[in-house]
């Protein structure tokens, strides 16, 4: 299920896509199967409005779990580029005689993109989180794109890739091919420049004399 998250608050809007958007702590979760009914936010944590947070509340995802709020953090710098920062996961559970687990993991896929672009990434990421017991949880999306800075009329702008349009053996083919193209056509050009000797010695002609040093 293709799922586009909206956040539209007074002073932050952000937008999540993703078509693959997945919770593992005991069990593996489709979060997916859960957007329509969860509740999206975007604010911003800074006095200069450079600190900005994503989060989806969702509610009842299993029959372990009450409720689970995900939060997608990011900053902006100066030179008007923005970044992600961390990724927390704050679970309640059903059973009231289980407290409350908050886990924090790093969210560093994206670096450096300008504001008025979104991010898109075609790679299966998986996002470690982890608590002060040492428990585990895994955040994982595939095919998503996220935008919270410069979002106009609620919709992407145009996008930063992951990775990039040439792969490395592309490249590599690329440079190999031009090196075998300058090679050919200095050989080419050599062959061309090449002299044939305009005099020839015949039975009626007089030697001919190449002077030489002793």
């Amino acid at each position: 299920k293709i799922v586009v998250y909206e956040a539209d608050d007074t002073d932050c809007v952000g937008l999540l896509y993703a078509e693959i958007h997945t919770l593992e702590l005991d069990t593996l979760i489709d979060l997916t199967a859960f957007s329509e009914a969860a509740n999206k936010s975007c604010s911003v944590t800074s006095s200069t409005g450079a600190g900005r947070t994503f989060e989806i509340s969702y509610g009842n995802i299993s029959d372990a779990v009450k409720s689970a709020k995900l939060s997608y953090s990011f900053y902006a710098m100066a030179t008007g580029y923005w970044n992600s920062d961390k990724v927390t996961l704050t679970v309640t559970y059903n059973d009231s005689s289980i407290e409350d687990k908050t886990y924090t993991g790093s969210f560093d896929q994206v670096a450096s993109v300008s504001k008025s672009f979104s991010f898109a990434c075609s790679l299966y990421t998986k996002i470690e989180l982890s608590n002060s017991a040492n428990e585990t949880a895994t955040i994982a999306m595939d095919r998503y794109q996220i935008q919270v800075y410069g979002v106009l009329e609620k919709q992407f702008g145009e996008s930063f890739q992951c990775i990039n349009y040439i792969s490395k053996g592309a490249w590599m083919g690329i440079v190999s091919g031009v090196l075998m193209i300058v090679v050919v056509v200095m050989s080419v050009m050599m062959l061309m420049s090449t002299s044939t000797p305009d005099r020839f010695e015949t039975s009626k002609s007089k030697c001919l004399i190449i002077p030489h040093e002793h």
